[in-house]
């Protein structure tokens, strides 16, 4: 069995290591799936001082985790070129992220222990912020339907690396999603 190798003492730095482990433990695999004492051997600590910082895994979770639910990096700029902007971030394969929050979510939305939390943050932050400034007649829906949109489009081509979307001319489908998308955020009449 390895050893794990000891960490000096410097909570703020052992917390960091801890919270790095745990988001590339729980963006690699489901969450019911990782254990508290392999994010401890990889962050150098003993897993019972993740316990006493986080009171449990599923705290760590939180700390670690839900705070990556957010878009503000999506909603950072005009709006009236919101489709075209996300879509053009979303499909390039040069956006590279240390942390895939998309990856843990799909690791984590069907928790029974998680999932609820997982949900209710994404409504909190990435629905509610979208939302706010989009504004306009049935905001939360429309907001709720581009984070959708966002994160299937994601799953499937980045993730899934699906045939029919990676194969696509790139500004064909950064057209498409990114109208896709503008016509969610505007606030004009679907019908």
């Amino acid at each position: 069995m390895p050893t794990t190798r000891k960490r000096p003492r410097n909570a703020e730095a052992t917390r960091k290591a801890i919270e790095a482990a745990a988001c590339r433990h729980f963006m690699a695999r489901p969450y019911d799936q990782v254990g508290l004492r392999e994010i401890a051997q990889e962050a150098g600590v003993d897993a019972a001082l993740i316990n006493r910082y986080y009171g449990s895994k599923k705290g760590l979770f939180e700390t670690a985790i839900l705070p990556h639910f957010s878009i503000d990096i999506l909603v950072q700029g005009d709006m009236s070129d919101f489709g075209r902007r996300v879509a053009g971030l979303i499909l390039d394969p040069g956006h590279k992220q240390d942390f895939d929050p998309n990856r843990a979510l799909l690791h984590s939305i069907s928790s029974p222990e998680v999932g609820p939390m997982v949900a209710q943050a994404l409504n909190d932050n990435a629905v509610a912020d979208l939302s706010a400034r989009i504004g306009g007649a049935e905001a939360g829906l429309r907001a709720a339907l581009a984070l959708a949109v966002l994160t299937g489009v994601d799953a499937l081509y980045r993730v899934a690396r699906l045939d029919t979307l990676t194969r696509a001319d790139p500004e064909a489908l950064k057209e498409r999603l990114g109208a896709l998308l503008q016509g969610l955020v505007d606030a004009g009449d679907p019908g």
